[in-house]
């Protein structure tokens, strides 16, 4: 995923290993799989941050609200772009060890989106460990 943004303020990846993973696995159908039927306690706190977040200068980030890019049937980036900070999220595919790695680049373009970053950043990190876990 490096390509796809030459500099960042904050990474991380997560991997999962997937023993049942199939061929048919792609990068897309597991990114659907991952994003769908949220529980309600997930719904609630995204909205709820959006309601902090939002007078700042933040657009709502959700899965949907990145622009998607295949880079071959096992490496997808996701580009989120709002006025405190631009992100990448990225699933790849590691066949030979059957491993899911979700990560995540970001570029932070104020003190605002610093201080967001620092604020989120355990819920970022139990949030990746969740969806990696609906695999």
């Amino acid at each position: 995923m490096k390509t796809t943004l030459t500099r960042a303020d904050y990474e991380d990846a997560f991997a999962r290993f997937i023993p049942e993973l199939s061929e048919e696995d792609t990068a897309e159908k597991l990114l659907q799989r991952m994003s769908t039927e949220f529980p309600s306690f997930v719904l609630r706190a995204k909205k709820f941050k959006e309601m902090l977040f939002s007078p700042l200068g933040f657009s709502p980030v959700g899965l949907e609200q990145f622009r998607w890019m295949d880079l071959g049937r096992d490496d997808r980036v996701g580009i989120f772009t709002n006025k405190p900070f631009t992100a990448h999220i990225g699933l790849s595919i590691d066949r030979k060890r059957k491993k899911v790695v979700l990560s995540s680049r970001v570029v932070f373009h104020n003190f605002i989106g610093r201080g967001y970053m620092a604020l989120i950043k355990p819920a970022h990190r139990t949030v990746f460990k969740f969806l990696l876990n609906r695999l």
